[in-house]
């Protein structure tokens, strides 16, 4: 499994894409609308890893519980077999995991026993030319 991305929720993307991009030089891959929760997002080709900065908007929805300023999500992807074992070995060690289509995550509040804080752990295949 390697790390391949971070998601960063921002006050004003804005700033922090130029920060980004102007000062350490990063390129936007994607900047526009969330997919997940209302809001912006901005991800940003930092190398191997991914760096998603995220917007909420203010529009009152439930979909995002904290809007402040913080790292939400690590992300780390991998073969489909090395993914599997992943998830299989959370989820033997007692901690409940999400299925998407695309991704298995621990929500925020289950991994923060395991780190102290709230964040999101995904866990994501990756193609087959990728290492693992």
């Amino acid at each position: 499994m390697n790390v391949i991305g971070l998601e960063i929720v921002v006050p004003q993307i804005s700033e922090a894409v130029a920060f980004f991009e102007e000062v350490l030089g990063l390129e936007v891959a994607f900047r526009g609308d969330a997919e997940h929760a209302p809001g912006e997002v901005a991800v940003l080709s930092g190398g191997p890893i991914a760096l998603t900065l995220f917007q909420p908007t203010d529009d009152g929805t439930d979909a995002i519980a904290d809007a402040s300023p913080r790292v939400t999500q690590l992300v780390f992807g991998g073969s489909n077999s090395s993914v599997e074992r992943v998830v299989d070995a959370i989820r033997d060690a007692g901690l409940p995991v999400t299925d998407t289509p695309t991704t298995s995550f621990v929500p925020p509040k289950a991994a923060a026993g395991v780190f102290g804080f709230p964040i999101a752990v995904s866990f994501r295949a990756l193609p087959t030319d990728t290492p693992s």
